[in-house]
């Protein structure tokens, strides 16, 4: 097909491919509407750095060290265990997960209902975190600190905008195989 027929197929079809395109608009918007926007984006930033206890090593092993303590402390955040015992602490059940970042930094991201809630959480979450670096660190040459903890909290976007944007592109595209079938079936 030339560019002029999907032009004169698009003008046959003009009401159909509206229509869709404007029901799919309202389903977007209806849905968006229906998001809860009173979110909060939770970082808890925390710094781990260690500690020998006999002295006998150097930075650079204590550095490494450190690495290693936190992609441990990273894996015990997808740990379940440590997930309910939070729920059960705090009543909130916030799905939490942490990244590592340059060398011995943990970001532990949530999402949050309201800015205290977040406060109780990331609370509770660090005390749990270093009740078990201290079980960790009895049983070692090494002692483990969680060094400064900050939080950063940031109310979450409200992405309507996207919403209505793929919904309409979806009720244009919607329109034309809608259109595109119609005239298949009745072989015009």
């Amino acid at each position: 097909m030339t560019t002029l027929q999907y032009l004169k197929f698009a003008q046959r079809n003009l009401f159909t491919i509206i229509c869709c395109t404007i029901l799919s608009s309202a389903a977007g918007f209806i849905y968006s509407n229906s998001l809860n926007t009173n979110l909060f984006d939770n970082q808890l930033f925390v710094s781990i750095s260690i500690q020998d206890k006999q002295k006998a090593t150097n930075a650079y092993e204590n550095l490494q060290a450190a690495d290693q303590i936190t992609e441990s402390i990273q894996g015990w955040l997808k740990d379940p265990s440590l997930q309910q015992q939070l729920h059960q602490q705090t009543n909130l059940n916030f799905p939490f997960s942490g990244k590592r970042q340059e060398k011995n930094n943990l970001l532990i991201n949530f999402t949050s209902s309201d800015q205290a809630s977040a406060s109780i959480f990331s609370e509770a979450l660090i005390k749990t975190l270093k009740q078990r670096v201290t079980e960790y660190s009895q049983n070692s040459d090494l002692t483990i600190l969680l060094n400064p903890q900050t939080l950063f909290t940031s109310k979450k976007s409200n992405p309507q905008a996207v919403y209505l944007i793929i919904a309409t592109l979806l009720g244009l595209l919607l329109g034309l195989i809608f259109s595109w079938l119609y005239e298949e079936i009745s072989k015009k």
